[in-house]
């Protein structure tokens, strides 16, 4: 309300006397100022609460990039696979990283201490947000990064503990694996990629200077840990194997040099150039580096006071119990797990014995039987068997937007005695429809451990959940933290449960395959001798024998193997806590694992050997598998008759990687 009015506005009588006296004039304005203030009180009130959580959320998302701009900083590899095109998230900020300058993080005396430096200060900005002012979503992320940065000052507090070198996942092995999937689409690309391989000379230097701080500390591996290391540094690049061009680094360079050439993007002489460089780059840094691990690592040998578990450790109680949180995201104690782990046990042990009771009463011959139904897919590509996979999941889970391709890869000869069985490659954040899966045939896996291993790496495990919950991100999302946050427990723990469904899957696909009059009954006698036929007449012969099975026998075979992984997965899980936690000997061990039908000592010393130098690995998978089993009975019950299958696999799904804890708050609030 104007105080004053125009003195041309028409409508008003300007000459007129006034009929209010000189005093109310003055309260009216008074009152006219009060309104006025207090409507600016409100507006202001207005405004700080819509202005308030979109400052917090800025919070948030700076804070969240300037984590992943200091995890990828110096690390020219981890950004390479991380992003496509890092430019678009606008990452280069105090932290780095450089994107004009190839590096990969050379350790040194100061790393721990600034690293930890550095994390307080990320704890102590994300304390300072007001979690009350970010939106449900927002909160969310809040939580999993305070969850995240704890476990890593936790872990930093103990800094020797740690083992980048180990001989079944360690840097010198899975270094060369993502040179060799390294991603080559242009020229820009090829000289990124030589530039990165030319620092692994001071990045193995790094390792070493950590590994001799390891052994000052009195905490450096085990002889037999040194050995395998050291045989591997002497075997995975050597001189000899470069000079002829055999090396897997010079063939797979090769390979995506020549896609390029082409496609017209690189001319032959550019080619020839390069090759050349690669070749100088191996011969006269790689190897030399290989070489100075080995005799770093053999100098250092016998420096190790323990073989056994951590709690050997001053602090090896508490590094194992970080540890555990850390991979796995249970919140349960060593002690609650041992409990739930031997529950289950004791459940799985009898289900085997009635299953393998139920053959024997069906087949005239189990192990015949046993021994033939892994191979009745022995026909079927490791696409095909993806591709059914793919099709048979549609009932359980929901469909992922986009069009996914993958690549079904063999592990090469040189890397098949160091790696898994089977390992997915994780897409970049912005790239993830393009993937790859690893199948190492150095193991010579049956047809139906192909299958349930694919389903675990493929559809509807690894690569599915990753390219599900990357084709979930929308402008809500904080990326890239979004797209990369990892749980092992969620990852590993999601795809040992598919991978336990998809024997399932497989019965069903064997009994389609051998569906036939003959297939509603038991299995004749005459079954139980069929030879496996040579390759050229497998296809019919592998349907032939599927067909002499019901599908109810088929189950329970099924059933066995299925069963029988999962006490497997139990039983080495139950070690790793008595190991690590309890302090469980060699001999221990081998007692135990002799009661189970385990004899061969070399097996067993094999097994113990694996679970000291990869502690919780069983666990993140076991483990995290048993707590997805948890979640799925809550969602059950707290939703009554809304419940399926599908509802709750598209609900963790849609939630991400996130400690279980968080996980089991969001299912249980979900609307019945």
């Amino acid at each position: 309300m104007p105080i004053f009015q125009h003195k041309n506005h028409p409508h008003l009588q300007t000459d007129a006397p006034s009929a209010i006296s000189p005093t109310k004039k003055i309260h009216r304005r008074l009152l006219i100022y009060a309104a006025v203030l207090l409507a600016l009180f409100f507006a202001a009130l207005l405004g700080t609460h819509l202005i308030q959580p979109k400052k917090e959320h800025e919070k948030l998302a700076q804070l969240s990039k300037e984590l992943i701009a200091y995890e990828l900083a110096d690390n020219s590899l981890s950004l390479h696979y991380t992003m496509a095109s890092p430019e678009t998230f606008a990452l280069k900020i105090q932290y780095g990283p450089d994107h004009t300058q190839a590096s990969l993080p050379a350790y040194d005396e100061h790393t721990a201490a600034e690293t930890e430096a550095v994390y307080s200060s990320f704890m102590t900005r994300l304390s300072e947000i007001n979690l009350h002012r970010l939106s449900s979503h927002d909160v969310w992320v809040y939580r999993i990064m305070e969850d995240s940065l704890k476990t890593s000052l936790s872990e930093l507090s103990m800094p020797f503990y740690g083992e980048p070198l180990s001989p079944s996942s360690g840097e010198q092995t899975s270094v060369l694996i993502l040179f060799a999937e390294y991603r080559i689409e242009s020229i820009a690309d090829v000289q990124e990629y030589l530039d990165t391989l030319s620092c692994i000379g001071s990045y193995f230097d790094g390792l070493l200077l950590y590994e001799q701080q390891k052994s000052a500390a009195g905490l450096f591996m085990s002889d037999a840990a040194a050995s395998k290391i050291i045989e591997q540094c002497d075997t995975l690049c050597t001189k000899e194997e470069l000079a002829q061009g055999r090396h897997f680094l010079q063939t797979t360079f090769r390979s995506r040099l020549e896609t390029l050439f082409n496609a017209g993007l690189c001319t032959e002489s550019e080619l020839e150039l390069y090759l050349a460089k690669n070749d100088a780059i191996l011969t006269e840094i790689v190897a030399p580096a290989y070489a100075r691990l080995a005799d770093g690592i053999f100098l250092l040998k016998g420096t190790g006071t323990n073989d056994q578990g951590l709690c050997h450790y001053a602090e090896g109680c508490r590094y194992y119990e970080t540890r555990l949180a850390a991979l796995t995201g249970s919140s349960r104690t060593p002690e609650e797990i041992m409990t739930l782990l031997t529950e289950h046990f004791a459940s799985d042990y009898d289900a085997l014995y009635n299953t393998a009771s139920a053959l024997s009463d069906t087949l005239p011959d189990q192990t015949q039987a046993l021994m033939t139904v892994p191979e009745l897919l022995s026909d079927c590509s490791p696409e095909e068997m993806l591709e059914d996979l793919r099709a048979r999941m549609k009932s359980d889970f929901p469909s992922v937007p986009g069009s996914i391709t993958y690549e079904v890869k063999p592990v090469d000869d040189a890397l098949c005695p160091y790696t898994s069985p089977a390992f997915y490659m994780i897409p970049a954040v912005d790239a993830y429809q393009t993937n790859s899966i690893y199948i190492n045939y150095g193991d010579e896996p049956d047809s139906l451990a192909l299958y349930t291993t694919l389903a675990h790496e493929g559809y509807p495990g690894h690569l599915y959940q990753n390219v599900y919950h990357l084709g979930d991100m929308d402008e809500n999302s904080l990326m890239p933290l979004e797209g990369i946050i990892s749980y092992g427990g969620y990852a590993e723990g999601w795809a040992t449960y598919v991978e336990d469904l998809s024997y399932a899957y497989a019965v069903q696909w064997m009994s389609e395959r051998g569906a036939s009059p003959a297939s509603t009954a038991a299995v004749p006698e005459s079954a139980a001798s069929v030879e496996i036929p040579p390759d050229s007449q497998l296809s019919d012969s592998m349907e032939t024998l599927a067909s002499l099975y019901s599908p109810e026998t088929l189950a329970l075979l099924c059933d066995f193997y299925r069963i029988d992984r999962r006490i497997q997965l139990c039983l080495y899980s139950m070690l790793d806590i008595s190991i690590h936690y309890y302090g469980m000997t060699r001999e221990e061990a081998q007692t135990l694992l002799n009661a189970y039908g385990l004899s061969d000592l070399d097996v067993i010393n094999s097994i113990y050997e694996y679970i000291v130098e990869e502690p919780v690995t069983y666990l993140k998978y076991y483990l995290g598998y048993l707590e997805i089993l948890s979640l799925k009975e809550d969602a059950e019950k707290a939703w009554g008759n809304a419940y399926s299958d599908m509802r709750f696999h598209t609900a963790f799904l849609s939630l991400g990687p996130a400690p279980f804890s968080l996980l089991r708050e969001a299912i249980l609030e979900m609307e019945p």
